[in-house]
């Protein structure tokens, strides 16, 4: 298994995501089946109407993915005995609240 960043297609030299997979077209079905979902909206991230593309991760981002995933460890937030599939770990911040999202579609 191996780590994969991942960028939408429409912004290619911006990472959007670190994710584990077995490679790089599973780790795009991965974050096209959180999208379909809801995970990213839940989480502030939009979605991506022209998909996503994912490449191999330098090693960099691969050691910046294993320290997020001892913290997560450590911190409760992961288990150390669930699949490394499930780890994904976004590279940047939410871009839009959430909950003010919901709020400004319940006043419509």
């Amino acid at each position: 298994m191996g780590v994969f960043v991942v960028r939408r297609q429409d912004e290619p030299v911006q990472p959007l995501l670190l994710v584990a997979s077995e490679d790089a077209d599973e780790a795009v079905v991965k974050i096209e089946e959180q999208e379909e979902v809801g995970t990213l909206s839940e989480r502030g991230y939009r979605d991506a109407p022209d998909g996503y593309t994912a490449s191999a991760a330098d090693e960099a981002q691969l050691l910046q993915w294993k320290a997020s995933v001892e913290d997560g460890i450590s911190d409760g937030a992961l288990y150390a005995d669930s699949k490394v599939s499930e780890w994904v770990m976004f590279l940047r911040e939410p871009e839009f609240e959430p909950e003010l999202e919901i709020e400004a579609a319940d006043d419509c």
